[in-house]
């Protein structure tokens, strides 16, 4: 790896120190020339770029900086008609060295090209005047004073030196080699503790080590043998090899020209603007939340994409009309995952705000009943995994449900449907014990927060849980004077029944069958009565001899069928059949053919 090294800060995190320094600048300024007199290397690899004499496509070298840092310098086509190739290889720039010829001074796309970097937050960077041997002192000083004229209000960090330097007679190129690792010392630093993203800008094949993919990367860290994906699409693979600048390693940190061997996966099945992934939170989406600038304020939007992108919140981006065909401006990614509806941005301006915490409460809030995943923190968010995992230990007002987050408005919402529910319930079914809890979890959003507010109410006894059915704490099921009396008379008529029981229909003088049947079915809530198959109900203590009987037999015999039990009973299959069904649902018996055996809560028992 050169003389790359790599330190620990005081919190642990690992200094990266490495850098991408990138080109830009106006077509035919020398950008090329100048990499190949600081690096040695032509960036030019297509016969094309060669015959035209102009870069068309992303070149790439590796340049010594000194004992403490090394950079993967990234060649960018100056022409207008290549800038997608240029924003392509902008977009990962630590450092950029903007070239400007002497001979020409700024140009158009020496405008275009810096707009693009300061879209894209390019911190700091050089600027260099190339072809110096051309031209006299009077002019050289004419462009400089234009260059630093237009840089005067750039975001971008530029050194306080413009370098005169000269590709053909190597003026300047060691000061400039020294300015460039001063502007790396002021480069943000890259942790490799976060999630891998490498986006894609080649894709080729090599006999013997199948599909080759390259790109700088980002974020994270991929070691050989690693699973990863492709995004977009659905395409997984294993690294077979990682190569950084033709030498071979065993893992891709970030910040560094990356060539990944890939097993798995066809070369059809990549291509630039693909990214690969090792974590299972990426995903693609067809529509970002963002904020557009430039203007007076900046704007939020709902952006829908032609196609579909891997990014995280704080990316950033460049906006290019069609026709006329330039750039416009830019943005950053305030959501990458915004939902269906509303279709306009809603707090987006919240959700942009640096502090996580903040942010993160934002995005809680916009999720409103649908909560927020809690797998997606570290993308929606834009922070490592580690800060995720912190941010939800400390989650003070917001509720966490299963894998989902719900703002305290969520939560109470939640609360207020559950209780609405259980009074109309409540209302509607006076005899029953209370209401279903799975239906009480309807009324909720999220079946999680439904449980979530269940479990907190209870803790407050507000309402009271009893097995899977749910009441507020204050109803009490009763039967009025009259359906007393009724439900009394039903008890007798069970009783004497013994061991045959009554339908709904059999008991028809006691009671109408639709007021028979509610009381019956209070009268099984309640413990009295057992409902045996749909519709024979029996009273509990009478059941409970016959069932008696039953398992007396089969001790007896080992086994019996209803025709044994017929004996000992006086019941006929009419009776028999369902009971023994009835049985085998509760593990009493096992069928066994026509006989039935011990069954295994006899057996736990």
């Amino acid at each position: 790896m050169g003389q790359n090294v790599e330190r620990r800060g005081s919190a642990g995190d690992i200094v990266v120190r490495h850098v991408v320094v990138g080109t830009a600048g106006h077509v035919d300024h020398g950008k090329t020339a100048l990499v190949k007199a600081l690096t040695g290397i032509d960036a030019d690899r297509w016969a094309e770029e060669k015959r035209r004499g102009i870069t068309i496509d992303l070149g790439f070298a590796k340049l010594d900086l000194g004992e403490d840092f090394t950079a993967s310098v990234v060649d960018v086509p100056g022409h207008e008609d290549f800038v997608r190739n240029m924003v392509a290889g902008a977009t990962g720039m630590d450092v950029v060295l903007l070239v400007v010829a002497a001979d020409e001074g700024v140009m158009p796309q020496t405008h275009e090209h810096l707009a693009i970097l300061e879209f894209l937050s390019v911190r700091t960077g050089v600027v260099a005047i190339t072809k110096c041997d051309l031209v006299d002192e009077e002019w050289l000083e004419l462009v400089e004073d234009d260059v630093r004229s237009k840089l005067s209000t750039s975001s971008i960090a530029w050194s306080a030196n413009i370098l005169r330097v000269s590709a053909e007679t190597g003026q300047g190129i060691n000061d400039l080699r020294a300015g460039l690792a001063d502007a790396a010392k002021a480069a943000n630093v890259r942790t490799e503790i976060d999630l891998f993203r490498l986006p894609i800008d080649r894709a080729f094949s090599i006999a013997g080590a199948g599909t080759v993919v390259t790109g700088t990367t980002w974020t994270g860290t991929v070691n050989v043998g690693d699973e990863v994906r492709i995004l977009p699409g659905k395409g997984g693979a294993r690294v077979r090899g990682i190569e950084v600048h033709d030498e071979t390693c065993r893992s891709a940190l970030p910040g560094r020209r990356t060539a990944l061997a890939l097993t798995g996966l066809s070369r059809t099945d990549v291509e630039r603007g693909h990214t690969v992934v090792a974590d299972k939170v990426w995903r693609s989406t067809n529509a970002v939340d963002a904020e557009v600038s430039p203007g007076a304020e900046n704007a939020p939007v709902r952006m829908r994409l032609e196609a579909p992108v891997v990014c995280r919140w704080g990316d950033r981006g460049v906006l290019r009309s069609y026709s006329p065909v330039t750039t416009i401006g830019g943005c950053v990614v305030a959501d990458p995952f915004p939902p269906a509806k509303p279709r306009r941005p809603q707090n987006l301006l919240e959700r942009a705000v640096t502090d996580p915490e903040k942010r993160l409460a934002a995005f809680v809030d916009a999720a409103e009943e649908r909560g927020l995943d809690a797998d997606d923190l570290t993308v929606r968010l834009g922070i490592p995994p580690a800060l995720a995992t912190s941010l939800l230990k400390d989650l003070s007002e917001i509720v966490r449900a299963g894998d989902r987050l719900f703002s305290p408005t969520a939560a109470t919402a939640a609360r207020t449907a559950t209780l609405s529910a259980l009074e109309e319930y409540h209302k509607a079914s006076p005899l029953e014990f209370g209401m279903p809890r799975d239906l009480a979890r309807q009324q909720v959003s999220n079946e999680a927060l439904a449980d979530v507010v269940h479990t907190a109410l209870a803790s407050e006894g507000v309402l009271v849980i009893d097995g899977k059915v749910i009441r507020l704490s204050t109803f009490s099921a009763a039967l009025s004077p009259e359906q007393t009396e009724i439900a009394e008379h039903l008890k007798q008529e069970l009783a004497a029944a013994g061991f045959e029981g009554r339908t709904v229909a059999e008991l028809g003088e006691v009671a109408a069958e639709e007021v028979a049947r509610e009381l019956l079915g209070f009268l099984v809530r309640e413990g009295t009565t057992v409902r045996v198959g749909k519709d024979r109900y029996y009273d509990r203590g009478e059941l409970a001899k016959l069932i008696s009987v039953v398992m007396q037999e089969i001790e007896r015999l080992g086994q019996v069928t209803p025709a044994d039990l017929r004996e000992r009973t006086g019941l006929s299959r009419k009776y028999l059949i369902p009971l023994l069904e009835w049985m085998d649902g509760q593990s009493l018996t096992v069928r066994l053919g026509d006989a039935r055996g011990r069954g295994s809560a006899v057996a736990d028992a």
